[in-house]
């Protein structure tokens, strides 16, 4: 019997459900924020190469980079880093079912994506975490146009369009 057991969110907005059983799969809902079946759970959507059993892999984040005044920091960066841009790249485009916003900010800093349509009318807005760089997006609500994504962090600002079919 497949159960759902413990859960995690993942970088790519997905939740990935591990089993209690020995399963060398895990279920994964698709669009967590959407309700009923838009959801899209997949059972054993992700195949994977050995058993699993109660425990979501651990899968490091190799993008982290230094916590700023922790003793064990031995990369010898900077404590503080000034941000000239946000990096910001939108693919793909034209963007069918979801795109992604690719970004490059410090990893102790947060920023703030905000999607608008040609009107100007704000359509939906994401944090943006440091620690990643790259955030997957669905289309299901956006009706067929151009769009505007401003990402913003500090003083620092970018915008790019983007074309949904």
């Amino acid at each position: 019997m497949n159960t759902f057991y413990q859960q995690f969110l993942a970088a790519d907005n997905k939740i990935y459900v591990v089993t209690q059983a020995n399963y060398l799969a895990m279920n994964v809902i698709n669009n967590p924020d959407s309700l009923g079946l838009a959801c899209d759970v997949i059972q054993h959507g992700l195949m994977l190469s050995k058993l699993n059993q109660r425990t979501c892999p651990n899968w490091p984040n190799y993008e982290l980079g230094p916590e700023i005044g922790s003793i064990c920091d031995s990369l010898g960066l900077a404590q503080y880093e000034v941000i000239t841009s946000v990096g910001l790249q939108l693919f793909p485009n034209p963007a069918s079912g979801f795109y992604n916003i690719r970004y490059s900010i410090p990893g102790n800093a947060t920023a703030l994506a905000t999607v608008y349509d040609v009107t100007g009318k704000k359509v939906e807005q994401h944090n943006l975490y440091g620690h990643f760089s790259n955030l997957q997006v669905s289309t299901a609500m956006y009706t067929p146009g151009l769009y505007v994504v401003n990402v913003s962090c500090n003083n620092v600002s970018e915008s790019k369009r983007i074309l949904v079919e």
